[in-house]
């Protein structure tokens, strides 16, 4: 049995590497920047001149408009 310097060392030695994971669906994105910067949605709806129900509808359906996804970009939701 090897003890656990061994071992620690060549943890050190190893290089993992994490995986990039890209999103795609917007739904995501702005659910994830909700939570990174600790807004509700109730906050990006009234931004985004909505009601809560309907934003929700939105991030449930995943059907932003072309308006609604400029006013995401202003915000800083969405970036390319």
């Amino acid at each position: 049995m090897r003890d656990s310097g061994f071992l620690t060392e060549k943890l050190k030695q190893s290089k993992i590497k994490m995986a990039e994971i890209k999103i795609h669906k917007t739904n995501e994105k702005v659910l994830i920047w909700l939570h990174r910067e600790s807004k509700t949605q109730q906050w990006l709806a009234v931004e985004m001149g909505q009601t809560r129900q309907g934003l929700s509808n939105k991030i449930a359906d995943n059907s932003f408009t072309v308006g609604d996804t400029i006013t995401l970009k202003r915000l800083g939701v969405l970036t390319d």
